[in-house]
């Protein structure tokens, strides 16, 4: 079998959303919808197959057999260094047959969530600025 999926990175998941069990039933639904579009997908399969053994609430949720895309809506997230912030996104199919998505995701102008992304692309700023520099950030 391939590789294991990774129980701290859906720790971190669980932690980003405030809505978690909303947001993993969609991408329970979504991961369905994918799997039927792609059957003969072997490491598509060998992931559902590990989530389903491995984690209890995942296979009580693939169980239930939803089927659903999610096209455009509102993630409530829980920023680590901003606090919460509600981000309206679109989710835009690419054109061919890659099946590629780009997902945009923006905050309501004026919006309490505006000001938080300005403020979390403002530290980041700095960040590369430390990185690329080797100093502190700009006072």
């Amino acid at each position: 079998m391939g590789p294991q999926p990774r129980v701290d990175l859906v720790v971190r998941h669980r932690a980003l959303y405030t809505d978690w069990h909303v947001e993993a039933q969609l991408a329970v639904a979504s991961l369905r919808l994918i799997a039927g579009r792609h059957p003969d997908d072997r490491r598509l399969t060998e992931l559902v197959g590990q989530l389903t053994v491995q984690c209890d609430e995942f296979a009580s949720r693939w169980a239930r057999h939803p089927v659903r895309t999610c096209t455009s809506g509102v993630k409530r997230l829980r920023h680590p260094l901003v606090g919460t912030m509600d981000l309206s996104f679109e989710n835009l199919v690419i054109p061919g047959s890659s099946g590629r998505r780009l997902i945009a995701y923006t905050a309501e102008p004026g919006s309490p969530s505006a000001a938080q992304q300005t403020q979390r692309r403002l530290g980041r700023r700095g960040h590369a600025m430390v990185r690329r520099e080797g100093g502190a950030p700009p006072k």
